[in-house]
């Protein structure tokens, strides 16, 4: 078995602020050539945080890609200006208005569609502590991110996640890992 060669790396590309998609010539091998697409997405930071109360704040919101309401967690882009754990804290301050008292990594890993498209890497945070603080700042709720913060116990995130209610696949990792770290089994 042997890797693909890239002939002709991004020969076409389609871009927006969030998204790349480049087509790439390959040889599959015996001088067969095809055109294989190729996404990535801006790597991003996904927190779970957690008040002193041990209440789990989570955001209902509509999101277009799964066309239906899901329970998500503070999440977004990392901006180039900032890192991971920089990105995960203004997240979380813009989407609830939840400040942490300590901020965990759980876990940095590469988010794939499936085996054949790149997608981006994401990085989980669990908030420890987290006091809803009123000089963080919150985005603006508008049309686009409309959310609802709402604080759930672990048995209610369970009953979502067997609702299918986490439809989104970085929410739903950040769903298990969190639970695991806060009731390890």
């Amino acid at each position: 078995m042997e890797n693909w060669k890239i002939v002709n790396e991004g020969f076409r590309e389609y871009s927006t602020d969030w998204v790349t998609m480049t087509v790439d010539k390959v040889d599959v091998g015996n001088g067969r050539i095809v055109d294989y697409t190729h996404l990535k997405a801006s790597n991003f930071s996904v927190v779970f945080p957690v008040t002193p109360e041990g209440k789990i704040v989570c955001l209902l919101s509509y999101r277009h890609g799964p066309r239906c309401v899901n329970l998500t967690f503070p999440a977004g882009s990392i901006d180039s200006n900032e890192n991971a754990r920089e990105a995960a804290i203004r997240e979380l301050g813009e989407e609830t208005r939840y400040r942490p008292r300590s901020m965990e990594r759980l876990l940095n890993y590469p988010i794939w569609l499936d085996g054949n498209y790149g997608l981006s890497q994401g990085n989980f945070f669990i908030a420890r502590d987290a006091v809803l603080d009123g000089d963080m700042l919150s985005y603006h709720n508008t049309d686009l991110e409309k959310s609802k913060v709402i604080l759930i116990t672990e048995e209610e995130l369970r009953e979502y996640l067997n609702q299918g209610m986490v439809t989104i696949s970085a929410h739903f990792i950040c769903a298990i890992i969190g639970l695991s770290t806060i009731s390890p089994s």
